[in-house]
């Protein structure tokens, strides 16, 4: 306004209400020709405290616009620091002329400060000319239990690493210290600081810190500092690996999705940025899917499944482990209809845990027949587990014990059972950080190490269930494009960098059902290369397995049914009855066929072929 004492008033009504928002038109009244107005603009920001503002700015200089991010460089000016030097310095390398002359400004004026203000925080600059010079390296948020182990992994891969540790007294700090990774000491969640770690030219981002939340917010604001910071085109795309327990969190993934159709606003068009793929993951579901393909139910009860027996599954011991699995078999094992798969869960504290899983699976009784057990391990005698089995065997044992000497003990115990197959899998899940030696491996059972088996980038991304994933993806999109279909707004039709994360989930989990497929009616997938007679598949063998994949559909949207989802897996999870093969007409059963008649195909996208065992 033209008028001081308006102004004057204008900031007064500002400081009244606090809203820190408009702090960049603050700071520009620092510089008005009337001294009342700067006055009154200092008291205001005075009055939004300097913890406040310093955030206020870091977030318009990394996230806002053009002008607005000039403006904050210039505010930072009245903040000099370690972490602003670092942030000007970042900055200059920008693409826009003047966001980069305000940082080289920014860093100059601080500067000519003089030096000795840095004496109290030196170890940051001192630490970043350690790493600056960073590309295609790993950026590990936390380090916890998982962070520490998937760090080394990574160190003796050869991948350079930098880790952002929030507790300054850690003792895995040591460890970064032996391995000469270099470590910075705050929340992951601090845009800057993970500027200061180079993300915007990492290969890897490992959101890994104990609480889902934090994660998710590494992972937001690291897409958001891809679509602002520049980055070298000649960069692979930045993977960030993000570990999320809780599946109500994890339906927050569409958040992260690019629109299809341009960007509906600025918010989506920053968390649309190229140069980054957002990967979320859990360590006992990866490891579940890993264990139920390594050690599948014995072929013999398979098989009788496919004629109408159904199959029993024993998991002693319910932990996140226990719970993943018990989900995972239910998706997997379903057999050809409903009614073929029973699920045995023997835990302490049945009462609690049994209502937390229905809780989170509301549907699970109308998919098998589930039968939580209470009992204490020293309970657990050979009669006491033959009353489990009642009339049908168990076809697969997974013990979840925490105790390694107890789930050795029960392995060794249940082996005996008359009614037990011998080629019947008897897995133990070892907690330890360490690798099994084939004496443990052979010592009655077989040996399942939890840590070794997943802690390492390559069990995170699953490459060769991916690149089954993609294939069937390709297929997909290929066979609709033959049958004339052109529905461009099917969001399945995008490319798989572009798909939703919960399509590609999809995608990966018909590409692990397949395994099971081939096994149940004798066959594998084996590579093209190593040569061996193909598989062709009868017309019987074609009705089983598109009846296999009906049940595994139907299955999966009711477990899915009670989370959020999309407007098309609304659509298809709207019926209010359980389908069934009968129910469905001839075309729906011929689209079934057709799919698990491709199978083949698929495969040859992947180097494989079908073989019998």
């Amino acid at each position: 306004h033209c008028r001081p004492v308006v102004r004057v008033s204008a900031l007064e009504a500002v400081g009244g209400c606090g809203e820190i928002g408009v702090c960049l038109e603050v700071f520009a009244c620092l510089r008005d020709q009337d001294s009342r107005v700067r006055a009154r603009a200092a008291s205001v920001l005075k009055n939004f405290g300097d913890h406040r503002l310093k955030e206020q700015l870091q977030t318009f200089t990394l996230f806002g616009l053009p002008d607005q991010q000039v403006q904050a460089l210039q505010a930072l000016r009245h903040f000099p620091s370690a972490e602003h030097l670092t942030l000007f310095n970042l900055m200059e390398r920008s693409e826009i002329a003047e966001v980069a002359k305000a940082a080289r400004d920014g860093a100059l004026a601080f500067l000519t400060r003089g030096l000795e203000s840095l004496s109290s925080t030196a170890s940051e600059p001192v630490l970043m000319s350690r790493f600056e010079s960073f590309e295609d390296h790993a950026v590990v948020c936390g380090l916890g239990r998982k962070g520490r182990i998937l760090l080394e992994s990574l160190v003796r891969a050869g991948h350079a690493c930098v880790a952002i540790e929030i507790d300054g007294n850690s003792p895995d700090l040591a460890v970064c210290r032996d391995l000469g990774v270099p470590v910075l000491i705050g929340s992951a969640a601090h845009a800057p600081l993970l500027m200061a770690a180079g993300v915007n030219r990492a290969k890897f981002l490992l959101a890994v810190t104990n609480h889902d939340d934090i994660n998710l917010e590494i992972a937001l604001k690291a897409k958001m500092l891809i679509g602002n910071a520049p980055r070298s085109p000649y960069l692979a795309t930045l993977q960030c690996l993000t570990h999320v327990f809780s599946r109500p969190l994890q339906c927050m993934a569409d958040l992260f999705q690019p629109t299809r159709h341009g960007h509906r606003s600025r918010f989506e068009g920053l968390t649309a940025a190229p140069g980054f793929e957002l990967r979320l993951f859990n360590l006992f579901e990866n490891a579940s899917r890993q264990i139920l393909n390594q050690f599948p139910p014995n072929l013999g009860s398979l098989r009788r499944q496919l004629e109408g027996e159904p199959l029993h599954v024993l998991i002693l011991g319910f932990s996140r482990l226990g719970v993943s699995l018990a989900a995972h078999a239910t998706c997997m094992f379903q057999g050809p209809s409903s009614g073929l798969l029973q699920v045995t869960i023997v835990a302490t504290e049945e009462e609690f845990k049994q209502a937390s899983f229905r809780y989170h699976y509301p549907k699970i009784d109308q998919i098998l027949a589930l039968n939580m057990v209470s009992m204490m391990s020293k309970d657990l005698t050979p009669q006491a587990i033959e009353r489990l089995a009642g009339m049908t065997p168990f076809g697969a044992i997974y013990i979840c014990n925490d105790d390694m000497s107890t789930a050795r003990g029960l392995a060794e115990m249940v082996r005996k059972l008359p009614s037990l197959a011998p080629e019947t899998p008897i897995l133990v899940i070892d907690n330890a950080e360490r690798e099994i030696n084939s004496s443990e491996a052979s010592a009655g059972c077989r040996v399942f190490p939890f840590f070794a088996s997943t802690c390492f980038v390559n069990a995170i991304l699953q490459e060769p269930l991916d690149s089954l994933a993609r294939a069937m993806h390709r297929y997909y999109g290929e066979a609709q494009r033959k049958r004339g279909v052109d529905n461009r707004n099917d969001p399945r039709r995008a490319i798989w960098e572009r798909l939703r994360g919960d399509l590609k989930e999809q995608f990966r989990t018909l590409a692990d059902h397949l395994t099971i497929k081939l096994r149940t009616i004798l066959c594998q997938a084996s590579p093209i290369k190593d040569g061996g007679r193909r598989h062709v598949f009868s017309k019987e063998e074609i009705r089983h397995l598109a009846q296999m994949e009906h049940r595994r559909v139907t299955v999966e949207q009711l477990l899915s049914s009670w989370k959020s989802t999309s407007s098309v897996e609304t659509l298809r999870q709207s019926q209010s009855t359980i389908s069934t093969w009968s129910s469905l007409s001839d075309l729906e059963k011929e689209e079934f066929e057709a799919l698990v008649a491709s199978i083949p195909e698929v495969l040859e996208l992947t180097g494989n072929q079908v073989q019998l065992l």
